[in-house]
């Protein structure tokens, strides 16, 4: 197996695992997903049958994956917050490692969040200055009195 066909493949069976056929309301997607990988893995492993403990860990693991306080949550999340903040900055960069998978998906939702962002500073931004300026003077001015 060359590694393009390897990565189509996995690409296809995570649209698959995402399909909306699987999902009916959000919180319903990792655990669509988990029993999904459980079908894929009983169907992929012949050798022997896949024991129950096996199956909890991986439902178990991938419920986790919705808690803030997961290490790869945490992970992608810190990617993904990088990636719409370096796009605020005009600065446009690759899409974040963890996200290939919806590279697509994310590139779009990126170019929609750019022309907002860039229609709101047209659009507000001499609100801010003023806004901005107003902060700045009054900060110099305790900075002076201060010293």
């Amino acid at each position: 197996i060359n590694a393009e066909y390897g990565k189509q493949w996995y690409q296809r069976r995570v649209r698959e695992l995402c399909s909306d056929e699987l999902i009916s309301h959000p919180r319903d997607i990792l655990p669509n997903i988990s029993e999904k990988l459980i079908d894929i893995v009983r169907e992929t492993i012949t050798s022997r049958p896949l024991r129950d403990e096996e199956c909890q860990s991986i439902r178990g693991m991938l419920s986790g994956l919705q808690s803030p306080s997961n290490p790869v949550y945490c992970l992608l999340w810190e990617r993904a917050k990088q990636f719409f903040t370096s796009l605020c900055s005009g600065a446009v960069g690759p899409v974040p490692a963890g996200y290939s998978v919806c590279s697509t998906d994310l590139q779009g939702v990126a170019s929609k969040y750019t022309h907002l962002v860039s229609y709101n500073r047209g659009v507000f931004g001499p609100f801010y200055a003023d806004i901005i300026s107003e902060i700045t003077s009054q900060s110099s001015s305790s900075a002076i009195t201060a010293s």
